[in-house]
């Protein structure tokens, strides 16, 4: 080799090096700038979302809170998704803050703070929802934070036009197991029974996913198909079994017993003297779902039911509503207060479908809201009626969902109203008045937690009646 070309190898590799040096330091500024633009697009998104929440809360809420309070929970939760202690200054940071604009500043230095800028892109699409979801669990208990697609499900279980394969599901050591695949539904149908383990859903291994996972993978569009392959605990051979998501009727209304076409059998067969209705929680169809329920007594010629309410803790006001006209008639509900708003009075219909009936209610064993009190107070009124339980324990609200104005998710269970039942022995004046108004005895009995002693002293009463 010449001595130029040595010379010129060695110049062309310094020119080239330097080139390269230049491609990757200008490649690197490239990606810095791209993820500096991801972070500062989630953290615009997180601001935006709370931005509505706040609004959604302002608006709604029984108890809205000052700007101030919202923005140092929202910090807070820029910490706690990170699993990082909160800072001590924080409050006395914020309550320095008086404008919009200089809050949206601070969150956006506590961003930093915080550690927020290196959550990846994939992580930095659930930070609004995770955001949202603590947020709201401080401030307000009781509520939490929905998606578009849970309110969406949400939606269709308060409707009762769940759209699915039908099945409970349970978590057992690492596993989905159907617990009970439901009569009409698609699963069943299809062949599944207690105890089958979901394997693969159309030909995905479930290995390695969470419950809310699989779920969310059985969920579908009504009409689409789903292949899912489960191994059943007795150790059977997997199977694969074909369906199509539909709607799925979850009863609210429940008996004695279920029969195989999916109707409750609401009497003994050997003692038929009385009727035992179960409900749960109220859905759009209960009060459809009692009314036939009453029917089928009446067309047994029973006077004497037990109405077992010990699970229901909670309803939507409406649906409520309509249940006391079913159960109890004409009447009054209770009076409905919202904020900067006049007082309504709620009365019922009389279109009662248990007229004489003797019915000897089993009351719920935890903390009710506003609109199960009401229900409650009427039947308590209602002279073929005893109620039979614990003291009750309300602070009576009433609750629902609101959605974020750009209907990116829901608040489900706000408090927005408070609901005052109509009780001769109790005059409730001001909010201290309101709470102790839930704390009710409603029988003098003292019954045990066994619900099957508290069945007994109902059946006792009716034996007597």
């Amino acid at each position: 080799m010449s001595w130029e070309n040595s010379v010129f190898r060695i110049a062309f590799g310094s020119i080239f090096g330097c080139l390269s040096l230049l491609t990757i330091v200008a490649f690197g500024q490239v990606v810095e700038t791209q993820s500096n633009t991801q972070v500062n697009d989630a953290r615009e998104r997180v601001l935006q979302k709370t931005r509505e929440l706040y609004s959604t809360l302002d608006a709604n809420s029984l108890r809205p809170l000052t700007r101030q309070q919202f923005t140092l929970e929202v910090a807070r939760a820029f910490f706690s998704v990170q699993a990082k202690k909160t800072p001590a200054n924080l409050h006395h940071d914020v309550s320095d803050l008086t404008t919009e604009q200089a809050l949206q500043l601070w969150l956006a230095e506590i961003w930093e703070q915080a550690g927020l800028g290196s959550w990846n892109s994939e992580r930095a699409e659930r930070l609004p929802d995770l955001i949202c979801q603590t947020v709201v669990g401080n401030i307000v208990p009781q509520a939490r934070f929905v998606t578009t697609k849970q309110r969406l499900v949400d939606k269709q279980l308060a409707d009762n036009q769940y759209v699915g394969i039908g099945i409970r599901v349970r978590w057992d050591e690492g596993k989905a197991i159907i617990d009970e695949p439901f009569p009409g539904g698609a699963a069943r149908q299809a062949g599944s029974v207690p105890g089958d383990c979901i394997l693969e859903v159309n030909g995905r291994s479930m290995a390695g996913l969470d419950l809310g996972q699989i779920v969310d993978i059985l969920r579908g569009p009504k009409g689409s198909q789903v292949n899912v392959v489960v191994e059943n605990l007795d150790g059977s051979e997997p199977r694969s079994l074909a369906m199509v998501r539909t709607v799925v009727p979850i009863p609210s209304v429940q008996g004695l017993r279920q029969r195989d076409d999916g109707a409750w059998q609401f009497f003994p067969e050997q003692n038929p003297h009385h009727a035992y209705l179960r409900i749960n929680q109220v859905v759009g169809s209960t009060s459809v779902e009692l009314k036939q329920a009453a029917e089928a007594v009446v067309g047994q010629g029973l006077k004497h039911i037990v109405l077992d309410l010990q699970e229901m803790t909670d309803g939507d006001l409406h649906q409520l509503h309509m249940l006391a006209d079913v159960l109890c008639g004409e009447g009054k509900f209770g009076s409905l207060e919202l904020p900067a708003a006049p007082t309504q009075e709620l009365m019922t219909r009389a279109e009662t479908a248990f007229s004489d009936m003797h019915i000897a209610v089993l009351s719920p064993k935890k903390p009710v809201s506003g609109p199960v009190l009401g229900l409650l107070a009427m039947l308590k009124q209602r002279p073929e009626t005893h109620i039979i339980g614990p003291r009750i324990v309300s602070l009576p609200t009433c609750q629902s969902s609101f959605d974020l104005s750009s209907q990116a998710g829901a608040i489900a269970n706000l408090p927005y109203a408070w609901l005052v039942p109509d009780l001769q022995d109790v005059q409730p004046t001001g909010e201290a008045s309101r709470e102790l108004l839930g704390r009710i005895q409603f029988t003098p009995h003292s019954v045990a937690d066994n619900p099957e002693e508290v069945k007994q002293l109902a059946l006792a009463w009716l034996q007597q009646n």
